[in-house]
């Protein structure tokens, strides 16, 4: 089966007698892909994680769920696909691998290729819509998961809460408001984007914005203080984020997926977490920046009161 596949391999171009991408091409996968797919064709488990990721990216926990091995056993092959160029894991501030993806380029267009010429022998890999289990679909019902727990938590410790977004961009509200129920927790709701915004309605001082920048723990945490003293009595409770989503950044200091956190609880200390993400793209980034707002909102109803 493995020498089938191997010549199974088109040589396009090989009687052009020209040098273009196609030889390129064909020199590559001659070159490079035979001792791998000698490997590839062996291990079911390494070809069906290739497959998966020729189709979009995914979580650690979401792959082993799909394939039904231990977290060890799928970033073994993710390690695997890693060394040789094919793709890349992006870690969290705590240095936790986060998403798993084909690396841009090259590696991405040989996984794809992987996918439709060899994935077929033992693999289930298939069209896209065969993957329900995919990053995106996976954080959103851990997200929906996430946010009826955070809304049954207030309501067991009689708060409402006020939320206040700048590069979530309204998703966390979004993700609260989903559920039934949300209008006995959710008193109310800002997207503060600009700077005037985090001014004019949250009461931010332009000075503290002009020598920390808009993404700065200092600037969240006001963030969260002045939007809670706004609606006394009305909430009890805020959560507030500032960052960069991406892609890219034009602040060397302040990358893509940087993202500051802070709840703000009467009674209680600020609690502030900043995010190091990465530069996984503009969705994932608010995505990721939703799910750590929910814990951290856990986090604050758990703690007691300040003494």
């Amino acid at each position: 089966m493995i020498a089938c596949a191997i010549a199974s391999t088109p040589v396009r171009g090989a009687d052009s007698g020209r040098g273009n991408a196609d030889d390129a091409d064909c020199a590559f996968c001659l070159a490079m892909e035979v001792d791998r797919l000698v490997v590839l064709l062996a291990d079911d488990v390494l070809r069906e994680v290739a497959c998966r990721l020729s189709h979009g990216r995914y979580t650690p926990d979401t792959l082993s769920r799909a394939l039904n091995l231990p977290v060890r056993e799928i970033m073994r092959r993710v390690d695997t696909l890693r060394g040789w160029g094919l793709a890349r894991v992006l870690a969290s501030g705590g240095g936790a691998p986060t998403v798993v993806e084909a690396f841009p380029g090259n590696g991405a267009r040989t996984l794809q290729r992987w996918a439709t010429r060899y994935c077929g022998q033992g693999g289930s890999c298939g069209t896209e819509e065969a993957y329900p289990d995919r990053a995106v679909a996976s954080t959103k019902d851990s997200l929906t998961a996430l946010a009826k727990e955070v809304l049954e938590a207030c309501r067991a410790a009689k708060v409402k809460l006020v939320i206040v977004e700048s590069s979530s961009g309204g998703m966390l509200a979004e993700v609260l408001t989903a559920i039934p129920g949300a209008s006995s927790v959710v008193e109310r709701g800002y997207v503060a984007y600009s700077d005037a915004a985090k001014t004019s309605l949250l009461g931010v001082p332009e000075s503290l914005i002009v020598e920390h920048g808009a993404v700065s723990e200092a600037v969240v945490r006001a963030m969260a203080v002045g939007a809670l003293a706004k609606v006394v009595p009305h909430a009890q409770i805020s959560i507030a984020d500032t960052g960069v989503a991406g892609p890219g950044s034009d602040r060397p200091n302040k990358p893509a997926g940087r993202v500051h956190i802070a709840v703000a609880q009467n009674g209680k200390h600020v609690l502030h977490e900043r995010h190091d993400f990465g530069d996984i793209g503009r969705d994932a980034v608010r995505r990721a920046s939703v799910e750590s707002a929910l814990k951290l909102i856990l986090k604050q109803l758990a703690a007691g009161n300040d003494p």
